[in-house]
């Protein structure tokens, strides 16, 4: 299976993640060309519900244009730094693991682009060297370490994005069963 690459961004008119908070454009002003209206729909949704409940539970089961959605937002800069992203990223690999909604079946969890795009932003919001010590005599001057913890976010990160794949691979195995 080929790496995710990491989709490029077209959108320059804003240099922030935009979220209800910080972008008061309405929606029809959000949509850019190649972003659809229902996938914001789906975004305020989902945003609500994480502020609601300071989290989104699989209440909520996901849908087929949810990794659209989280790729869409990736695209947004700096977007996958946000409490917002890592919710509904969160909330996509809780329910792939459960195998909830449109998870539930096993074409859809093999076909799924979930475990490389967890594994992209990891790789983005986490960038830690793998020898990194943290901020230890040995660290090689990672301006991200922050005592330690950064490295430990960087591992349960790129750790989340390897159990995704593994399960993707479950999922081939089970459609090959059949």
């Amino acid at each position: 299976m080929a790496p995710h690459t990491r989709p490029t961004s077209t959108d320059t008119e804003s240099e922030s993640p935009m979220t209800p908070q910080t972008d008061p454009r309405t929606a029809a002003d959000r949509t850019h060309p190649g972003q659809n209206s229902e996938l914001w729909d789906r975004y305020r949704l989902l945003v609500a519900t994480y502020q609601e409940h300071d989290g989104i539970s699989l209440a909520i089961p996901p849908e087929d244009q949810d990794e659209a959605l989280l790729t869409m937002l990736s695209c947004q800069p700096h977007a996958y730094e946000t409490p917002e992203y890592l919710a509904i990223e969160g909330w996509l690999a809780m329910a792939y693991t459960a195998k909830v909604g449109y998870y539930s079946d096993p074409q859809a969890r093999a076909q799924s682009t979930l475990a490389g795009l967890v594994q992209d932003r990891a790789y983005e919001r986490y960038y830690c060297p793998y020898r990194c010590a943290g901020t230890e005599p040995g660290c090689d001057h990672c301006q991200h370490c922050e005592g330690g913890q950064h490295r430990l976010q960087a591992l349960a990160a790129h750790q989340l994005g390897t159990f995704l794949t593994q399960a993707q691979f479950d999922a081939h195995r089970e459609l090959a069963d059949q």
